[in-house]
């Protein structure tokens, strides 16, 4: 049984979707109850890969026929190396399934369940999910995070009925894996504290309940990166709750805010550009566990600003032009697929002189009593780093195939891939961002000291 059950059953109770989740040794046993029980009289087809169809597939199969369900033939995806996040995939899919009168199974970790997820919710269909890896927190989310048209987009489509997480399968996945989940979980640590500031600001208010379910468990999910390392059931558990109680506070709360900040957009901007480590597309995990390492780095030095301040003294300085947003967004994106979804990004953050004042007034106001409650949270960069260290995740720019030169740019670029207010938005209007991103690389800065 879960080591925690409390805590996945009371998120489980207000996810919008999600009707079951079984995080449980052997919990594939119960998959033929728990399809019948979900979707009676439903035939079902199996959705994996080579490598998940070996892992999970095969067995889930045949759960599935001994329960006397019917089955279609199981659609293996074939890929030469890592299959892709493309949502073009997801309609192929689609396609296959829309004369077949059945349930998608999606057996696999991030991309399948992905794909499963896009494709069923074109046909407007539910579906099931097995997870073969503790590996991020999408199993449990609403909306496929997949390649649409070149840029990394969070494709609408509801989270699955039903999730049987069977914890000899996940413990058994490469251990990178589980590391890779370790720093998704990590950056909820980042995500708190954007949405603190934004909240403050009233930019967007923090949702209590779904802010709870992932805050308030966060520093035991993360308590072990060691036993996740060795693959340690409890540990492994204890991670795999972690990423679904986030999916499900996203349901809850009917987007990602709940966990998902500033240092998911460095995590999509590297996604969308095709940032490659050892020949494979970078781990989505992988770049957010790296990213909450920089963000903190940074977050040390705002923490020691007088960002109160820094507000004041921006106060008659004009909000930038469109035309000169647009010149920098040209400058700073090489790829026109990505340099226009910025644009698009960016331009929705413009808003009147007048507007702008008013925020800054309202930074200044509210950065005192805001500190002691950004204070509280944060953790240091070093701190974290060693944590992601221990549980496999890679936590050097050298790691993930980039620079500390290329990191540093990308906090000028990272700004524009969402339009939700964060950190980044409060070093532009605050006239901190350039100060404090070379601070965080300068000689005194945390890579400096690191390299």
């Amino acid at each position: 049984m879960p080591s925690h059950p409390s805590a996945l059953q009371s998120a489980l109770s207000g996810a919008q979707f999600t009707k079951v989740a079984l995080v449980e040794s052997n919990a594939l046993a119960s998959l033929g109850s728990v399809f019948t029980e979900q979707f009676p009289g439903q035939r079902a087809m199996v959705v994996a890969d080579a490598n998940t169809w070996r892992a999970a597939g095969e067995r889930t199969q045949a759960e599935l026929v001994q329960a006397g369900i019917a089955t279609e033939i199981p659609y293996i995806f074939q890929s030469t190396g890592k299959l892709k996040a493309d949502a073009n995939h997801a309609r192929e899919l689609a396609a296959a399934l829309n004369d077949k009168d059945c349930i998608v199974v999606a057996v696999g970790s991030g991309v399948l369940n992905d794909l499963g997820k896009y494709a069923s919710g074109l046909l407007g269909r539910p579906y099931l999910c097995v997870p073969t890896a503790a590996s991020m927190d999408g199993y449990s989310a609403s909306g496929a995070s997949l390649l649409d048209g070149g840029f990394k987009r969070t494709l609408p489509c509801p989270p699955p009925q039903a999730i049987i997480a069977d914890l000899d399968v996940i413990c058994a996945a490469p251990p990178k894996m589980a590391g890779w989940g370790y720093g998704d979980l990590a950056g909820k640590l980042v995500a708190a504290l954007d949405w603190h500031i934004a909240d403050a600001l009233g930019e967007d208010r923090i949702n209590p309940v779904p802010f709870a379910l992932v805050q308030d468990n966060l520093a035991l999910w993360l308590s072990n990166p060691e036993g996740v390392a060795k693959g340690d059931p409890a540990a492994v558990q204890d991670l795999i709750s972690g990423l679904l109680i986030s999916g499900f506070a996203i349901q809850a709360h009917g987007d990602s805010r709940p966990a998902s900040g500033s240092e998911h957009q460095f995590a999509h901007l590297w996604e969308m550009e095709g940032l490659q480590v050892d020949g494979y597309p970078a781990s989505h995990g992988a770049c957010v566990g790296l990213a909450t390492v920089t963000m903190l780095a940074l977050y040390e030095k705002l923490l020691a600003t007088d960002v109160a301040g820094a507000a004041k003294a921006a106060l008659e300085r004009p909000q930038t032009s469109e035309a000169d947003l647009r010149s920098r967004i040209e400058c700073l994106f090489p790829l026109p697929h990505v340099r226009e979804a910025a644009w698009q990004e960016g331009k929705a953050k413009l808003i009147a002189d007048d507007a702008q004042r008013a925020r800054r007034e309202k930074i200044s106001a509210a950065w005192p009593d805001l500190l002691p409650v950004l204070q509280a949270k944060f953790m240091t960069a070093g701190d974290m780093a060693d944590k992601l260290k221990a549980s496999g995740a890679p936590v050097t720019p050298g790691e993930m195939n980039m620079t500390s030169a290329s990191l540093e740019q990308d906090f000028h670029r990272a700004q524009f891939v969402r339009r939700r207010y964060t950190s980044l938005d409060l070093l532009r209007d605050t006239g901190l961002y350039d100060e404090l991103v070379a601070m965080t690389f300068g000689s005194a800065g945390y890579w400096q000291s690191r390299a």
